[in-house]
């Protein structure tokens, strides 16, 4: 599955019932975990034993988590909490009854990729150390690449952070705009957005 060694796989079931009494969750999250999952399984164990490549100063295993969801909605809380209550470096194999499925890694909160058939999800194993290994799978996660650029994994989500506030600030003073009555007060606004709109373009670019 997904592309990985045969020696990484484990195929351990964790019971849903164990893991979400351990997490402090309010009745909505408690609710994805009950209704909106139907298993959740240890997938592979991707470290310097079952790879061949050493750990590195930061990461020593990168665990692969399978989760069948009967709701695609539930994905995000589902995900969010269980990346939340556990140290590991965690990726996340998402799959729905609809036969689409997404990856997703927690790296500067919980990023998704695209959601797409299973057999066209592959992780590339790249790099001389796990810690390489793992900047690798997070690049082709959230950007759909290895990571080969000039710009480390970590500035690209920062950047990507950047990008997202900026759009939602747009969105924001693009609609107090249009709601401003007073002509002093509404070109105020359009030359805020004008300005988030331009740091929004810079950032953009910065990141291709």
């Amino acid at each position: 599955m997904l592309g990985l060694p045969s020696t990484t796989e484990v195929g351990r079931r964790l019971p849903k019932e164990a893991l979400y009494r351990n997490l402090k969750l309010s009745p909505k999250q408690k609710d994805a975990f009950v209704h909106g999952v139907e298993r959740i399984v240890i997938l592979n164990s991707i470290k310097e034993g079952t790879i061949h490549i050493p750990a590195g100063r930061e990461v020593e295993e990168i665990v692969v988590v399978g989760i069948e969801l009967r709701d695609e909605g539930a994905a995000q809380t589902v995900v969010d909490e269980i990346a939340k209550a556990n140290k590991h470096k965690l990726v996340f194999l998402c799959q729905v009854p609809t036969g689409r499925a997404s990856l997703a890694v927690r790296a500067q909160g919980v990023k998704f990729g695209p959601w797409s058939q299973p057999d066209q999800l592959v992780l590339r194993i790249q790099g001389d150390t796990l810690d390489d290994v793992w900047d690798a799978i997070v690049s082709q996660v959230a950007f759909g690449d290895t990571g080969m650029t000039s710009m480390s994994v970590e500035e690209r989500l920062v950047l990507t952070e950047k990008i997202a506030a900026l759009e939602k600030l747009v969105r924001e003073l693009d609609t107090k705009c249009r709601k401003a009555k007073q002509i002093g007060k509404k070109n105020e606004l359009f030359a805020q957005m004008r300005k988030a709109e331009a740091e929004l373009e810079q950032a953009r670019k910065e990141l291709v």
